[in-house]
């Protein structure tokens, strides 16, 4: 078993999708939590992480070794008193950044657990992942217009409206380097307000 990469999102952990959690995820919930050593949040899965999400990102996994990190990301509360680890949402991108830089995010967190800062801090720690590489000069987000608590989310972690997006409906939102660095810091400053 190779051993997955993780990131610290706030009071979240970020767990890589490697080859044998995606295989675990795609067999069911069991194999799924015991392959990531947390049980899975009420409702699971969220919206957007579908099994046909899970298969694409096994496939693009065994086309493109080693680039699970520029694919699903499992969203892992940790242990405490009165639970285990736990399983809240997915995240990450649609594949290794292409054309000019650009790699695409998406986030999906479980109804019970939306409302406490999960996503924006998931959405916060991929950017930091994505703009370590060089060769990412924007990320791209897109969401229903509609939408306002994905839109807010977007706006907070320094996105701007950018067009209509792939979808039907949607709308796109993009961040480069630079805008990134300054909603970093800008978070960064208002956590550390007095009175917060």
């Amino acid at each position: 078993m190779s051993r997955a990469h993780t990131l610290k999102a706030g009071p979240i952990e970020l767990v890589a999708g490697t080859g044998e959690i995606l295989e675990a995820d795609m067999l069911g919930r069991e194999p799924l939590s015991r392959r990531i050593e947390a049980r899975l949040g009420d409702g699971w899965p969220p919206v957007g992480h579908e099994r046909h999400v899970v298969e694409w990102a096994s496939a693009y996994l065994r086309e493109h070794p080693g680039s699970s990190g520029w694919l699903i990301w499992y969203m892992v509360l940790p242990e405490s008193p009165d639970r285990g680890r736990t399983l809240v949402g997915s995240c990450g991108f649609k594949g290794k950044p292409r054309g000019e830089g650009l790699a695409e995010a998406a986030v999906s967190v479980l109804p019970a657990h939306r409302r406490r800062g999960y996503a924006t801090e998931a959405v916060s720690a991929l950017l930091d992942w994505a703009f370590v590489h060089r060769t990412v000069r924007t990320v791209a987000a897109d969401a229903s217009p509609d939408d306002a608590a994905m839109t807010g989310l977007l706006a907070k972690c320094g996105f701007k409206g950018a067009g209509p997006g792939e979808d039907p409906g949607s709308a796109r939102y993009t961040i480069g380097r630079a805008d990134h660095e300054a909603a970093r810091l800008r978070r960064q400053f208002e956590t550390k307000r007095p009175g917060r």
